[in-house]
């Protein structure tokens, strides 16, 4: 079987940050429905939309360092910056024009997207697990 590996980050980064930007809104539809239904909801409007887009950021980065073939950090970095450009306009326009807040989430999105897609790579096999593995490679 012959594997196609990106050289660029891109591709990797596009669909991680399409990952990351469905589940952030369903995630957003979700809790639209949820807090319809609490009495005193203003305390879940400050956080619920932050700890939306860190998750899905990494999820999205997690994506994209899975998709990629080499330095899973460069396309989580750049799916980072993908849905922070989405996410930037909304801020932008909820805030008032505050670059402050603008700011603060470009930062946060793009290094929870790196940390995840420094999760998704695999941790070396140690002990058995590896000798198994060395012994499938060369029967194969």
């Amino acid at each position: 079987m012959i594997k196609t590996v990106n050289a660029s980050p891109f591709i990797p980064a596009l669909k991680g940050a399409s990952i990351a930007l469905g589940i952030s809104l369903a995630s957003v539809f979700a809790s639209a429905f949820i807090l319809k239904d609490v009495k005193q909801p203003e305390l879940l409007i400050a956080v619920l939309p932050k700890v939306i887009q860190v998750i899905s950021a990494l999820v999205g980065g997690f994506f994209a360092g899975r998709f990629s073939g080499s330095r899973p950090y460069v396309s989580g970095a750049v799916c980072g910056l993908i849905i922070s450009a989405v996410i930037t306009v909304g801020a932008l326009i909820s805030s008032g024009f505050r670059l402050y807040y603008a700011v603060v989430s470009i930062i946060t999105v793009t290094a929870a997207s790196v940390i995840g897609s420094l999760l998704s790579r695999e941790k070396p096999k140690s002990g058995n697990a590896r000798k198994k593995a060395i012994m499938k490679m060369m029967k194969n």
